[in-house]
């Protein structure tokens, strides 16, 4: 799984550096080599909600807790959308 956290790190470092197309690729990347990575779903997610694309952001938090149900920042932002 080291290219996965490789391409993890990557999609992190490009939504902290406000370039989440950068963020969207290497999330998607990283589905790729593993398609049930919480993480990197949720990371889709939030370079998603970036690009102003909320319900494809959402869906993609969705499929986070699917894979994980106990990861926890997705189900704050889930959480926090139903407020």
């Amino acid at each position: 799984m080291e290219d996965v956290d490789l391409h993890l790190e990557e999609a992190e470092q490009s939504l902290d550096e406000g370039d989440p197309e950068g963020a969207l690729e290497a999330a998607q990347t990283a589905i790729k080599l593993w398609p049930e990575c919480a993480e990197a779903w949720y990371l889709k997610g939030m370079a998603l909600f970036d690009l102003e694309r909320p319900e494809e952001g959402r869906a993609a938090v969705e499929r986070s807790l699917a894979c994980d149900p106990q990861f926890s920042p997705a189900a704050f932002v889930l959480a926090d959308a139903k407020l």
